[in-house]
């Protein structure tokens, strides 16, 4: 009876946790040509999180689940009080989605736990926008007094309303020793419109001793955009000089 009672109560607070981890900041943008839905959850039910997975489903304009497709988010953890983002792409033709919700799944891969603190930071952090791929670099030290494995890059791509337009990881984790620094670079699909493609935040996790650690961000990063070069008349010897056929002009997207 003990054990019933047990079971009944994990599962309670299973339920809790995932009615309460919804999403927010959420949009839902063609990147690709695929319908993306992307955002945050974030954990409101004070219990921390380590392991969990977040499950979106694609409506169609009547409200009817259309398809379902489950991630395990950017970051590694969920503790209480903090967020994670997703950005899932629909194989349905995006004319059919026309919204998306998404919570926190229900099933075994909700692991309860405190993540452990780390001393991580971000660098030079640039984002560079050519039509609709951005290139994201930076740097990342470890400032921890322990080595730290897998640490996991993760950009998260807002538009000029604060919601958030898409995800992405570096493809490759890597290990920092202690005081080592190390430079990474991620690109990343997104629409071809400034904005829907603002600003960014970098968050990085890694893993001490096989516990995942506290994320760490930099944020408010503004996007520049890299426009394709316009060709202009080669300039004569009294003109003002111009930018030449093949260079390209920064600017703010």
């Amino acid at each position: 009876m003990k054990t019933l009672t047990l079971v009944a109560l994990v599962a309670a607070a299973f339920i809790s946790i995932a009615a309460t981890c919804t999403a927010t900041k959420t949009s839902l943008t063609t990147i690709d040509g695929r319908a993306t839905f992307a955002g945050q959850v974030t954990n409101d039910t004070g219990a921390d999180l380590l392991g969990h997975r977040i499950v979106v489903a694609f409506l169609d304009e009547d409200g009817n689940v259309v398809e379902t497709r489950t991630t395990k988010g950017c970051l590694r953890t969920l503790q209480a009080g903090a967020s994670n983002f997703f950005a899932v792409r629909s194989s349905e033709d995006p004319d059919d989605v026309d919204a998306g919700i998404a919570r926190v799944a229900i099933d075994g891969s909700i692991e309860l736990g405190e993540a452990r603190p780390a001393d991580l930071r971000i660098r030079n952090v640039s984002a560079l926008r050519k039509d609709d791929l951005l290139t994201v670099a930076g740097s990342v030290r470890n400032n921890h007094d322990d080595d730290l494995d897998d640490v996991n890059v993760c950009v998260v791509v807002k538009s000029d309303d604060g919601d958030i337009v898409t995800v992405a990881n570096a493809k490759d984790d890597f290990d920092l020793d202690e005081g080592e620094a190390r430079q990474f670079s991620v690109e990343i699909d997104v629409p071809d419109h400034a904005g829907l493609v603002d600003e960014i935040s970098v968050w990085v996790d890694a893993e001490d001793d096989g516990v995942p650690t506290e994320p760490r961000s930099k944020s408010a990063i503004e996007v520049e955009c890299q426009p394709s070069p316009t060709p202009t008349s080669t300039p004569t010897a009294t003109a003002t000089a111009t930018a030449g056929p093949g260079i390209q002009q920064h600017g703010v997207c």
